[in-house]
């Protein structure tokens, strides 16, 4: 499993991720990267800038990311399903099959698969 895969997971199970989680629980040093690479495959992550205390009293802000359920398609949904899609590639060739058919049969006016 790459980092990548590690960080969507993580996102999907526990709703939520931080760079010193990502450091502490899955070996990820460069969250932000990991996150624009997931980005620019279409994942819809958001951010929120958190402020907060260290230890010492002084004040610091990090990023909490959170991946938008609503932003997952029909095609997401059913390569996460599919038993035969085992690794994030063949996830997402079949993710972008499964979005094709859907926009296919919206645009021919049928339910959408």
């Amino acid at each position: 499993m790459n980092q990548e895969e590690r960080v969507l997971r993580h996102l999907r199970q526990s709703g939520s991720l931080t760079a010193k989680e990502a450091s502490e629980q899955l070996g990820i040093m460069q969250l932000p990267a990991r996150i624009l690479h997931l980005r620019r495959l279409g994942h819809q992550i958001e951010m929120e800038t958190v402020r907060s205390q260290n230890r010492y009293g002084d004040p610091i802000r990090y990023g909490v990311y959170r991946l938008r359920e609503e932003a997952w398609t029909a095609g997401s949904h059913r390569a996460m399903a599919d038993p035969d899609v085992q690794t994030y590639d063949q996830y997402r060739e079949r993710a972008a099959e499964y979005a094709q058919l859907e926009l296919i049969a919206e645009e021919s006016g049928r339910m959408r698969i």
